[in-house]
């Protein structure tokens, strides 16, 4: 409608006297329709969508996020605004976000963990560290950018979802009984642990573990 998009254009100056609740409220229930984009390049080109959210500059990202991402408004609110972390938390802020809302969004923005297209190996450690939450998100980002292919993409998407967080098979009560005492060095020795059964892609048994804090707390 001409006359419509003409007043839109007209208007949109307007738009940042509402309040931040009642734009994300709008701007929400619109991201969470099955196709939001035609709406969405109207607004971007008739400067509404700028008015209301400068920072949505990657309208060819949220159009390439993959369908199986579903009407999630906060991730494909990810894919649209081209920000760093310092950017999205600002986003969050003047939208009104809650607490959740804004710490996924910040969790979403760039950098990328790249370990997410690299083997499973890697990808397994990149779910260890972030969850299998934040890693399904952040590989339907990357698809989004073209940095994962789609039959990578399914087999993540299918290891997270099978994903059990496995547990350190050694902790603090291991590392004292050495006779180190609480403090500082007990954290420090189990990082070191830690890491290196990382790298064994968490193969390594409870004793194989005591033998390597073993090995690390004795003296050089």
């Amino acid at each position: 409608d001409a006359a419509a998009r003409a007043a839109c254009r007209v208007a949109a100056k307007t738009l940042p006297a509402l309040s931040a609740e009642r734009v994300w409220r709008e701007l929400s229930g619109l991201l969470s329709l099955p196709e939001p984009l035609r709406a969405l390049r109207l607004m971007h080109e008739d400067g509404v969508l700028t008015a209301i959210l400068p920072e949505a500059t990657a309208l060819d990202r949220l159009e390439r996020l993959p369908l199986l991402s579903g009407p999630d408004a906060v991730l494909r609110l990810a894919a649209l605004v081209g920000v760093d972390r310092a950017g999205a938390a600002a986003v969050a802020a003047r939208l009104r976000l809650s607490a959740a809302q804004r710490k996924r969004l910040e969790g979403l923005a760039k950098p990328w963990p790249m370990a997410l297209a690299g083997d499973t190996t890697a990808q397994r450690r990149a779910l260890y560290r972030q969850g299998a939450a934040r890693c399904r998100d952040l590989a339907l980002l990357l698809a989004g950018e073209g940095k994962i292919a789609p039959r990578q993409l399914r087999d993540f998407l299918a290891l997270a979802e099978s994903w059990t967080t496995p547990v350190l098979p050694v902790g603090g009560d291991d590392v004292t009984a050495l006779g180190i005492a609480p403090g500082p060095r007990v954290g420090r020795l189990l990082r070191a642990v830690e890491r290196w059964w990382e790298e064994g892609d968490f193969a390594a048994g409870r004793d194989e573990c005591l033998a390597r804090l073993r090995e690390l707390a004795a003296p050089s």
